[in-house]
């Protein structure tokens, strides 16, 4: 499986994860992925089992490089498409109304539909065990 790897620090350890601050430019693996948790343009975190790993810590992190297509999927074609599917849905409901209620009823209900597959699908694509975590360096000069 093909991986994206980036060099990180262990900046937090909190329940069992490590948050590393990933270093250099991770557009690459984050800025179209679910996976991170950060959104700007400033240094991305990703959640990585703790084991063995203390803070101030460096560490090469290797992402799963489907993460980012299946995020760029569920981020932007999947609204899309269920967006129009609930429209031509709640236009097949009402045929011949005069007014429109049924396709924007339908339209919403697609794009919270979306809402929900994408807030799913980050929490699987985030865990920390998805994520292969070696250990460079270990922080304050140990």
């Amino acid at each position: 499986m093909r991986k994206m790897e980036h060099i990180g620090e262990v900046v937090d350890i909190r329940d069992g994860e490590a948050v590393v601050r990933l270093r250099g430019d991770t557009s690459a693996a984050c800025g179209f992925s679910c996976s991170c948790a950060s959104m700007g343009p400033e240094a991305r975190t990703v959640r990585v089992e703790a084991e063995g790993l203390e803070v101030g810590d460096t560490v090469q992190v290797a992402i799963p490089a489907y993460t980012g297509y299946l995020s760029g999927f569920v981020v932007f074609i999947l609204p899309i498409a269920l967006v129009v599917a609930g429209i031509a849905v709640g236009g097949m409901l009402e045929p011949g109304q005069a007014n429109d209620i049924g396709p924007i009823v339908g339209g919403v209900i697609g794009f919270a539909l979306a809402i929900g597959v994408a807030v799913a699908v980050n929490r699987a694509l985030g865990r920390a065990e998805r994520f292969e975590v070696r250990r460079i360096r270990r922080g304050g000069g140990h």
